[in-house]
């Protein structure tokens, strides 16, 4: 078992002082624009440093020996929906927590310590083909229900996140439903069948 990152030992004064200055030089050359963003990206450094830590700490479980060997502890499958903390970003790219599905293959997922995902945000009855999609209720499995019913699939945002970032599971997209998102996604990229 490892260790948890609220007991990993304190910074020393000296490593403390070292970033104070570090902060403060940095904190000199903001303008009056940025604070917002300052602010924000302040916040969300103590979470990404749990999530780069808990990303590390994941990495030292996986088997080294046996059937499971070198296989990611983590093994989310193609189509499930988790909620994702996805960090503070850039212009519009999207920040903080949103449910995302699980793109990548399901043998990829067994290794790879980050996996490819989509998001989904917002009212689904606002939805811009080809880079949006509807998704509701009635596409997920096992009667599982979303949050906001309808929502939307960015299919513009796909993006490769580290396991860590994942959080608690949601759900599993039907096979329709996974079928329709793949031929937006293969739109998106050109990809032709």
């Amino acid at each position: 078992m490892h260790k948890k990152y609220e007991d990993v030992d304190e910074l020393s004064t000296s490593l403390k002082d070292q970033l104070q200055t570090k902060s403060t030089s940095i904190i000199a050359n903001l303008k009056k624009c940025d604070y917002t963003k300052a602010a924000a990206l302040l916040d969300a450094i103590t979470e990404n440093l749990k999530l780069s830590y808990d990303s590390a700490e994941l990495n030292k479980q996986r088997p080294t020996d046996g059937k499971e060997k070198n296989q990611h502890p983590l093994k989310p499958i193609r189509g499930q929906i988790y909620n994702a903390f996805l960090g503070e970003n850039l212009g519009s790219e999207l920040s903080g927590e949103h449910p995302v599905i699980i793109l990548q293959n399901s043998s990829g997922n067994l290794f790879s310590q980050k996996v490819n995902v989509v998001p989904i945000e917002g009212d689904g009855n606002k939805v811009k083909e080809p880079y949006q999609t509807k998704l509701t209720s009635n596409d997920l499995e096992d009667g599982v229900t979303l949050k906001k019913d309808p929502s939307r699939v960015i299919i513009s945002d796909i993006m490769s996140i580290d396991k860590a970032r994942l959080g608690l599971l949601v759900g599993k997209v039907k096979k329709e439903k996974m079928n329709d998102i793949s031929k937006f996604i293969a739109s998106q990229l050109e990809i032709k069948p």
